[in-house]
């Protein structure tokens, strides 16, 4: 029995051979194999008939399209990088400057450049106006030296040059004012006389040649040796030399509201530029050393005479502050006008200076080189004159 069994056994070995199922079709049978088997021992005599679907054409291209988890994400290639070949055979004819690549140009190239260009301008226009402004130094210096040299020479009564001058004094010395005005004399004799009618025709022979020629100022100890003139602004002459020619460094002048009258001024205003150099009134900040505040004089020259000033009070303040005023309402106003000046002086003022109605004063204005709407002032009174 057990021999006919194998036999069987092998019989049924030959025929599952040849209806041997598809990979896909035995997934489907396996399980009615699994049902055929439930009694274990026991062997079918019948084989089951299997029925294989047939599947769609489209779920049998579905079937065969490979599961989409077997796909890994590192499998994806990445973006492939050009060789060096196909990156020269992709150049283009703008790309190739004297046989090489034109590099590419970085973002922000065109701003540097502007901003290359801007720096250049800058620059250029710097240098031009400090070129422009020693030039206007050095010439204003050539034009005011000569000036002062034809002073200096109708002074010294000589017409042929500095070099065959007169030794006699250009001008009165402090000693012979201060003599004159204490023994009361109105006029002067002698030589000293002389030197004021040379004063007289100088200043006329200036005029000729300048209308708005108003007198001469001195400052003994700095640079301030020029020729003052006035018209009717506070304006032009900012700008132009005293001969009219444009002048940055510009001129010594008065203010418009000065009387021509010299006796009719309580407050006599000139101004004059702050140069670095020391030229026109750049050299008033010397005033700030003590010394020079108490033992310098300030000497003024008009037709009226000769009037020399002592310094008081030197302060910076706002350029309308009030410091220059030149009227006054009444007497008191005018008093208590030069005590606010000797009390905002950052010197005090020299032992014997006496403010009352009958000072006058003298005021000479520069700017500061600061704060733009600050001047440098330095205020004296009237210590002596020399007139007819």
């Amino acid at each position: 029995m057990s021999s006919g069994k194998k036999k069987k056994k092998h019989g049924n070995k030959k025929n599952n051979a040849k209806n041997r199922p598809s990979p896909a079709a035995k997934k489907t049978a396996a399980p009615a194999e699994e049902s055929s088997l439930r009694a274990p021992g026991q062997i079918s005599e019948e084989i089951p008939e299997i029925t294989v679907p047939v599947p769609a054409a489209e779920e049998t291209a579905a079937g065969n399209a490979a599961p989409e988890e077997t796909v890994p994400e590192e499998a994806v290639p990445e973006e492939a990088v050009p060789t060096l070949d196909e990156r020269l055979r992709d150049l283009r004819p703008d790309d190739i400057r004297d046989g090489g690549t034109a590099p590419r140009r970085k973002k922000g190239g065109a701003l540097s450049l502007i901003a290359f260009i801007l720096c250049v301008a800058v620059s250029a226009v710097t240098l031009f106006l400090l070129a422009r402004n020693l030039y206007a130094k050095y010439k204003g210096q050539l034009i005011y030296d000569e000036i002062a040299d034809i002073f200096d020479i109708g002074m010294r009564g000589d017409s042929e040059g500095p070099s065959k001058a007169k030794t006699s004094p250009a001008t009165l010395t402090m000693d012979e004012i201060i003599k004159n005005n204490s023994e009361g004399k109105s006029g002067l004799d002698g030589e000293h006389s002389e030197e004021l009618s040379r004063l007289r025709a100088t200043l006329t022979s200036l005029k000729k040649a300048n209308p708005d020629t108003y007198g001469w100022i001195k400052v003994e100890g700095t640079n301030i040796d020029y020729p003052v003139v006035k018209r009717g602004d506070n304006e032009y002459y900012l700008d132009h030399a005293y001969t009219g020619e444009y002048l940055p460094v510009g001129a010594i002048f008065a203010d418009f509201r000065t009387s021509d009258t010299f006796s009719e001024n309580l407050n006599l205003v000139i101004y004059g530029h702050n140069v670095n150099t020391g030229s026109m009134f750049g050299s008033l900040k010397e005033f700030l050393n003590k010394d020079v505040f108490y033992n310098n004089r300030i000497t003024v020259y008009t037709m009226d005479g000769i009037f020399t000033y002592r310094p008081f009070c030197i302060h910076e303040t706002p350029y309308d502050s009030g410091f220059i005023s030149t009227a006054f309402e009444s007497w008191d106003g005018y008093v208590g006008f030069l005590n606010e000046l000797a009390a905002d002086s950052k010197i005090k003022a020299p032992d014997g200076v006496t403010l009352d109605e009958n000072t006058r004063i003298l005021t000479l204005s520069t700017c500061t080189n600061g704060a733009a709407d600050n001047r440098l002032a330095l205020h004296a009174v009237l210590e002596s004159s020399v007139t007819d």
